[in-house]
């Protein structure tokens, strides 16, 4: 492998690497293993569900539902026989015109779906005989944004990745819930109105209780939540082998520390320690406070020099899927 620094130009430095020898070819797209979640990806949108099945989240999304069949049979208030479950991507926030914030997935929409994707949406609808269909809305494809910004999956990669039952542009959402609404004069809208996600999604979803008959609505997070508590085999394995790296990468740390080290440099090394042992990034900003620093329980400015004789605090966890 060569390095060759191209230039300097307005704070911005460039380097370009050509690699002399032949490695694996990497899909466009991403690739699946038979009855696996396994997506590799040549964009930032990439990640692999270790262990974590596609029947995995199918189960998850039955569940919910299985739930929400279970609390209105009891609920008087919101006893209903049809269901429309609708749970929003994050969506990429920048930090200036055109450089964008590490983008972090709505957690309870990757739980459900295994997509990393913005500007996406899970809707699960349902009667109550048990049965509900999944569509997940993902964007289209295209040449030019993903020339920029990677390859995304589109709605024929969607049906093959996520396991999903049909999957379509986001921009038919508003469509598709006009379309449930007029088939089922009576039905409880499960969606989120008090915490957004994701802008376009939201706005589609308050035109959309704006012009229903229907007025009921109810927020999923508690039932989702509640699931959440019990954890798979799968899941624990993961968990295990999170705090495996994060103990690994912090033993490496502390034995790097000296006198004069800066806290920043140690938060850059457990960072560095745990991604090169398989985690995909820090779970939440470190706190790495040295001395009387440590007393502050959100401190995480993390830019002061470790004294001789200073302890120093460390919380510090990791995302390892």
């Amino acid at each position: 492998m060569k390095g060759q620094n191209c230039g300097y130009s307005g704070g911005k430095s460039v380097m370009l690497f050509i690699y002399t020898q032949s490695h694996p070819s990497v899909p466009k797209r991403g690739r699946q293993s038979p009855g696996t979640a396994y997506c590799l990806y040549t964009s930032s949108l990439a990640t692999t569900w270790r262990g974590l099945r596609l029947d995995e989240f199918q189960k998850r999304r039955s569940c919910l539902m299985e739930s929400i069949y279970k609390l209105s049979s009891k609920d008087e208030r919101i006893f209903n026989n049809n269901h429309l479950v609708v749970i929003p991507s994050s969506s990429k926030l920048y930090m200036s015109e055109k450089i964008p914030y590490v983008f972090r997935q709505n957690t309870d929409f990757l739980y459900l779906s295994g997509c990393l994707e913005p500007g996406s949406a899970l809707v699960l609808s349902g009667a109550g005989d048990g049965h509900h269909t999944s569509t997940l809305f993902v964007r289209q494809k295209d040449v030019h944004s993903e020339m920029w910004d990677g390859p995304r999956t589109g709605t024929e990669g969607a049906l093959e990745l996520f396991g999903v039952e049909q999957s379509l542009p986001m921009q038919e959402l508003g469509l598709f819930l006009k379309s449930f609404s007029k088939s089922h004069s009576k039905f409880m809208l499960w969606y989120d109105f008090m915490h957004p996600a994701e802008p376009e999604v939201h706005k589609t979803m308050q035109g959309f209780l704006a012009n229903t008959i229907n007025k009921v609505w109810e927020s999923p997070k508690h039932l989702l939540h509640r699931l959440r508590l019990y954890k798979s085999p799968s899941e624990v394995a993961l968990m295990h082998a999170s705090c495996k790296v994060a103990s690994e990468a912090i033993a490496v740390t502390m034995q790097d520390s000296h006198p004069g080290v800066t806290e920043h440099q140690l938060f850059a090394r457990v960072d560095y320690e745990c991604r090169m042992r398989g985690a995909e990034t820090l779970a939440y900003p470190p706190v790495v406070a040295g001395g009387t620093r440590a007393n502050i329980i959100h401190y995480i400015s993390n830019n002061q020099v470790v004294q001789a004789g200073e302890m120093v605090l460390m919380d510090a966890g990791n995302t390892s899927y």
